[in-house]
């Protein structure tokens, strides 16, 4: 699966312009969702990556 940038300078428009709408900060369709869904990927990615090269990279 390819992982797609993240464009933080057009999510930050947009979040502007949606708060200015009245849209919610939370939620399934909140305004933080898309960056809180880019940073968990991103954390639990890591970890992944951290606690399994042990694993992969062991050479018997």
């Amino acid at each position: 699966m390819e992982k797609q940038n993240f464009d933080f300078e057009a999510f930050k428009k947009q979040a502007a312009s949606r708060l200015k709408n009245g849209d919610t900060l939370l939620g399934k369709d909140g305004v933080l969702t898309p960056l809180l869904k880019e940073f968990l990927e991103g954390a639990l990615d890591g970890e992944l990556k951290v606690s399994l090269s042990p694993i992969l990279y062991t050479v018997n």
